[in-house]
């Protein structure tokens, strides 16, 4: 390799892009919650927590590659090698902890949908629980390897530091949890979605928004596999770049992959009044009832006059299908069997125990 060679505008091309997008579906998913369904909730905490300790990591890394991580160690000066090695490590904590928030963010979403599955909500609360211990340990070992945490960066000063290989493997145990949560996270949506009555396309649909977190899953890997540059001290700038850049994909995917399905109240508003329209024009009505309180498949949302809202998202009902006068089956129909559906989150409530009990335990 060239002494000469530059890998760190990568790290910046890397970061602050996908910062950009995940800060704007924060904001998106925060004015759908306040202002269209007006029902905040922990999840939301959450990933504005996750978004802020993603944006400090962004902000060391970015100051490490502009002392000279993604270049060799040998053509640095000691300053450089010094301040580099300095925010590389102060800014892997708040990643660990961006990616255990936006976790926890997911949970508590899918705790929402689940609210009727009790074994389900214990483990999951569970799985919450034992994940932040292991991603606050992993915390510690970071910052807590040497004494004072100064040595980590700069072996001039007086003090002590764990074998770098503990930190490795306890870093990589971490990275493997963090992974096979990704995993648990992104398949248990297509479990919970598998056995529901609804039209298959809109199954489809939630079943792929709400497993979006795989792709967060295969970069936690490819992070983890980078994990043995940790104990690179030799040429750590240059050794840890492609750590430094998985970092930042894998911590903005898992908040990208939080965020979309919370956006699904705008996607239905866009998609609703453009079959509206197509509708009108060609004379076909939908979502027609008078118990909603118009004929045109609209119920007055919110208390602004002329704040509208499709009916999937106001009556608490389950989509279904059946075949209409046109022969078409994948037209939706609002039905009353399920009970608690797709609600104004665009939320599937599970619940378990038969039809009958669930119907004697509707008010």
């Amino acid at each position: 390799m060239a002494g000469g060679e530059n890998r760190s505008w990568v790290i910046e091309t890397v970061s602050w892009p996908l910062f950009g997008l995940s800060a704007v579906l924060v904001v998106l998913r925060l004015w759908t919650r306040t202002r269209i369904i007006r029902s905040l909730g922990w999840d939301d905490a959450f990933i504005i927590l996750a978004l802020v300790c993603a944006c400090v990591n962004s902000i060391m890394i970015t100051i490490s590659a502009h002392y000279g991580t993604g270049r060799h160690a040998n053509t640095l000066t000691e300053y450089q090698q010094i301040m580099s090695t300095k925010y590389n490590w102060l800014s892997q904590g708040f990643h660990v902890m961006s990616s255990n928030w936006g976790k926890v963010s997911v949970a508590m979403f899918l705790l929402r949908i689940i609210r009727k599955v009790k074994h389900h909500k214990m483990a999951i609360c569970g799985g919450m629980v034992l994940l932040t211990i292991i991603n606050v340990v992993c915390v510690y070992t970071i910052y807590g390897q040497c004494t004072p945490t100064a040595k980590l960066w700069d072996t001039s000063v007086d003090g002590s530091c764990w074998d770098p290989g503990v930190q490795k493997n306890y870093a990589f145990f971490q990275g493997s949890s963090s992974a096979f949560s990704d995993l648990v996270l992104a398949l248990y949506p297509l479990h919970t979605i598998y056995g529901l009555q609804m039209a298959r396309k809109v199954k489809f649909g939630l079943a792929t928004v709400l497993s979006l977190g795989i792709f967060a899953m295969v970069a936690a890997i490819i992070k983890t596999i980078n994990l043995a540059s940790l104990s690179a001290r030799a040429d750590y700038p240059w050794k840890t770049v492609d750590l430094a850049i998985w970092i930042e994909v894998e911590q903005y995917l898992i908040i990208i992959a939080a965020c979309i399905p919370t956006l699904t109240p705008l996607f239905n508003i866009a998609i609703y009044k453009r079959s509206s329209k197509r509708n009108a024009s060609s004379g076909k009505k939908v979502y027609t009832g008078p118990q909603y309180g118009r004929s045109d498949g609209y119920a007055q949302f919110g208390s602004r006059p002329g704040q509208e809202y499709p009916l999937d998202e106001y009556s608490g009902d389950i989509w279904t299908t059946r075949k209409d006068g046109d022969g078409n089956s994948d037209d939706p129909i609002i039905t009353e069997e399920g009970g608690q559906g797709i609600m104004k989150t665009t939320e599937i409530h599970i619940q378990t125990g038969s039809m009958a009990e669930r119907n004697d335990s509707r008010p």
